[in-house]
């Protein structure tokens, strides 16, 4: 009786409550709450953060090219330091095949220093680097956006439409408004304090601020 007290008294080891987000060897931060469709198809580069309720279609990858059959067929890939905001989207564009007159995926890639809004969907060919892109955007199929890009809230932008550097894009559908400017993204030295980033700039005050 006195053995069985005793046991009841032990104390029990409670394993620790997950975290919100997972980090990876690369030091991506991944929500817990987002979805990655196709994982192997999926390349993150390093430090990129997904927010709750992001979801990258990996499983939207390039068919099997025959001559390379042992080849990685990569749907998605992001350049480091880049930030997917709740609910955003990237969705793999898509092309007719000229010999097969189907319809096939091809692959999306993601710059460096990417920020993409809340609620956004993106289903571009290619970002340039250190382009923030607001919040409820459309980017349309096969778009092709250059580096130092801002694109503003609710802008739409049509299929396969090319974004040269250094501009601001917005409206439904969208147009080139203006440049960025030379000093956009740029902050003079000691003005920004801890955890404090610009659009456009480097983000990795910005992702060392997720926890």
């Amino acid at each position: 009786m006195a053995e069985r007290e005793k046991a009841r008294e032990r104390p029990t080891h409670k394993k620790p409550a997950k975290g919100p987000y997972i980090t990876t060897d690369t030091g991506n931060i991944i929500s817990r709450k987002s979805r990655l469709e196709g994982t192997p198809h999926i390349i993150l580069s390093g430090r990129v953060v997904l927010q709750p309720n992001t979801i990258l279609r990996g499983d939207l990858c390039p068919p099997p090219d025959p001559s390379r059959p042992s080849s990685t067929r990569t749907a998605i890939t992001i350049g480091k330091y880049s930030y997917l905001s709740d609910g955003s989207t990237l969705h793999p564009p898509s092309r007719i095949s000229p010999s097969t007159a189907a319809v096939v995926n091809i692959p999306m890639r993601i710059g460096e220093h990417v920020f993409i809004g809340e609620r956004s969907l993106v289903m571009a060919a290619s970002v340039g680097d250190h382009v923030f892109i607001g919040n409820d955007v459309v980017v349309g199929n096969a778009c092709v956006i250059a580096e130092r890009v801002k694109v503003l809230d609710g802008c739409v932008m049509p299929a396969a439409m090319q974004v040269p550097s250094g501009v601001v894009v917005g409206g439904t559908p969208a147009r080139i408004l203006g440049e960025v400017g030379d000093g956009w993204g740029v902050a003079a030295a000691g003005t920004l304090g801890d955890g404090e980033w610009l659009e456009g700039g480097d983000l990795r005050a910005l992702i060392r601020s997720v926890k």
